[in-house]
């Protein structure tokens, strides 16, 4: 669980827009990224979801693989997106994505992975 303060702290950081600082868009992310992951939870489990990721990206096979398991488990057949440092928001997207299509990819690690 992520104290309240920490949390007040990182929705006001977010909620700077760059016309009312002098400060950048690129180290204004690198300021929420150091806030979010103050948190070590958090921290791991964009670690882990990156793994899954990638897994994913880099082999087609497993990629097809996931979409049988998508039609399986009856939810949409969307691609997992990939976290990408310059996207502020692109760790959330991935995180979501994820939280989207948990039941394949629970499905996909009992079947492959036979766990």
């Amino acid at each position: 669980m992520i104290p309240r303060q920490t949390l007040s702290s990182f929705v006001n950081t977010i909620s700077i827009r760059q016309s009312d600082s002098s400060v950048p868009v690129r180290p204004q992310l690198m300021v929420v990224k150091s806030a979010l992951f103050l948190q070590m939870a958090v921290e791991h489990v964009v670690k882990k979801s990156k793994k899954i990721d990638s897994h994913f990206k880099h082999s087609e096979q497993e990629g097809r693989y996931l979409k049988q398991c998508q039609k399986s488990c009856n939810v949409p057949q969307h691609a997992l997106i990939q976290d990408v440092e310059t996207r502020w928001n692109s760790t959330y997207l991935m995180l979501a994505r994820l939280s989207e299509q948990r039941k394949a990819i629970i499905l996909y690690i009992l079947e492959r992975r036979g766990m």
